[in-house]
Formats: C-alpha cells, structure tokens, sequence
C-alpha cells in the first residue's frame, strides 16, 4: 500500500497543529490587543481550522482504512508464516518415516524455508506502516481535543 494516504493526513495534521497552536497564542495575547483586532484574527484563523477540518475528516477515513488493510496484510503474512512452518513440519515426519529421502527433503523445504525468511522483511515493513498510521491517528485525536473539535 502507498503511503500517500499517510502523508496527506500527516500534512494536514501538521496544518492543523500549527493554527491551533495560533489559535492559543491569541488567547495568550489577547489582554495585550483591543478587542476587535484579536476578533479579527481569531475568525480568520478558525475559518483556516475549519477549512483543514472539510479535508482532514475524509482523510482520517482514508488513513483509517489504509491501517485496517495494513492490519489485513500483516495477518496474512503470519497466516503465511504458519502455512509454511507447517509444510515444514510435514516434511521432517516424512523424512522420520522414511516416506521421503534426505536429498529431496532439501529440495521440498527450500521454498517453504524461503518464504519464512522473506516474511521477517515483509512483516517488519507493514508493522511500520501500521505503527505510522496508529500514531497518526493518535496524534489527531490529542490535536482534536486541543484544537476544540473533539470531545
């Protein structure tokens, strides 16, 4: 899967923190400004928060769906990681048994062994992507509740 998903969110993410973090710095600033300047500004950059929210909510969604097909892969890969530790295992009682010679045992675990190695590679890479997403979606939530948007 692409991380476009990922980046949109985290470039709208980054948006949003730094209004909102405007958005504080007025109140802080407030008693130092008439009234009607920090009005002015205040509106201005709620309406900014609030035109972040129109493309942030969507790609919440987006990010949303793209860590459940992240979390979707990475059970696959283990259910592949079990499939081929089983074939391995199946092959090791025909050998016991004398059903299958030491030479072509090799040869039969060579693709299983295989895709157990390359699963390693594999799983750590979607275990990131995951660990992006869920941090980003974390991160919204905590911005949300800062920017008065979530409860």
């Amino acid at each position: 899967m692409s991380t476009d998903a990922l980046n949109t969110f985290t470039d709208l993410l980054n948006n949003f923190e730094r209004t909102v973090t405007f958005l504080h710095r007025i109140d802080e600033q407030a008693p130092n400004f008439r009234s009607e300047v920090v009005a002015r500004v205040r509106a201005s950059h709620e309406a900014t928060r609030d035109t972040l929210l129109v493309d942030l909510i969507p790609a919440l969604a987006d990010a949303e769906e793209a860590l459940n097909a992240a979390n979707s892969r990475a059970t696959e890969v283990q259910a592949s990681v079990a499939d081929a530790r089983e074939a391995l295992e199946e092959i090791e009682l025909r050998v016991e048994i004398g059903a299958l010679e030491a030479e072509d045992a090799d040869a039969a675990r060579a693709p299983y062994q295989a895709a157990i190695d390359g699963v390693a590679d594999a799983l750590a890479e979607v275990e990131l992507e995951v660990e992006g997403y869920q941090s980003a979606i974390t991160r919204w939530e905590t911005l949300g509740q800062q920017g008065g948007v979530l409860r």
